[in-house]
């Protein structure tokens, strides 16, 4: 993050620093979860 944007808005006292911050909040939509590969993309029986 950018610790002197964060001390502007955040109006950090000077003698002190921006060390983290934690977001908070909840996702503007909500995702789906991703596409399964099937099994056989990724394993091999038998060969390299």
């Amino acid at each position: 993050f950018d610790h002197d944007k964060a001390r502007g808005i955040l109006q950090v006292p000077a003698g002190y620093e921006v060390v983290a911050l934690v977001p908070l909040g909840h996702p503007a939509k909500v995702s789906s979860p991703p596409k399964r590969r099937e099994i056989a993309e990724f394993t091999h029986q038998g060969k390299f």
